[in-house]
């Protein structure tokens, strides 16, 4: 997971921060130590609207 946050340029606390929400809206499923994306189409649209945001 830390090398997933340093990827993503952002500290470890906030990554399990934002995927524990995800699990909370249901987009992501965890078991163990193993995350499933459940919605891959809304964590698309997501993705496109963050990177709009960005872009202005």
């Amino acid at each position: 997971m830390n090398q997933l946050a340093l990827r993503f340029g952002i500290s470890y606390r906030h990554l399990n921060r934002v995927i524990k929400q995800m699990i909370e809206e249901g987009l992501v499923q965890r078991e163990g130590r193993v995350y499933t994306i459940l919605d891959p189409k809304m964590m698309s649209d997501l993705s496109i609207k963050h990177a709009e945001t960005i872009d202005r």
